[in-house]
């Protein structure tokens, strides 16, 4: 089947069954001159594709469940408490907008210390963070001057 054939067929653009081509996760064979041929199994694993993605599942666990090294209840599951804790998140910033409305602040007087204390972190703000360092020695050595090479120092004190 043809790329035109596998759009119409599973509701996907070009430009989205060629990027998930792109990412491994379908191998379409190729004809003699080349052009992509599509199978009924790439057809029906586009529409899984598409299912997951619609229901919010990542590209990651997706490509975990097509090598076979998750399950789809377990992604499911993640998937869910995902959603959960959207959830969360949506009520408690409704919560504190209807505070706000109530409060009838503006702009210009917001004191937004006020209204953050009552907000629970997001899942957004979590993911606008660098990432912890590990291994802080490394941040110290890393800092330290240019010149003191502590391998070189270490080798040198070692030797009688």
């Amino acid at each position: 089947m043809t790329i035109k054939e596998i759009e119409t067929r599973s509701g996907l653009t070009r430009a989205n069954v060629r990027f998930y081509e792109a990412e491994g996760l379908l191998k379409p064979t190729r004809s003699a001159n080349g052009y992509r041929d599509y199978s009924e199994e790439d057809l029906t694993l586009l529409l899984r594709i598409r299912l997951l993605r619609t229901l919010g599942v990542g590209l990651p666990e997706i490509k975990l469940l097509i090598e076979g090294k998750t399950t789809l209840t377990q992604v499911l599951e993640q998937q869910r408490e995902r959603l959960r804790q959207r959830q969360r998140d949506a009520a408690s910033a409704e919560r504190v907008c209807l505070q706000m409305q109530e409060d009838r602040v503006d702009f210009s007087d917001l004191d937004a210390r006020l209204y953050l204390v009552a907000l629970e972190q997001p899942d957004a703000l979590k993911e606008d963070a660098l990432p912890k360092v590990k291994a802080p020695w490394q941040r110290f050595w890393a800092r330290s001057e240019p010149r003191w090479d502590w391998r070189r120092q270490l080798s040198a004190a070692s030797i009688p």
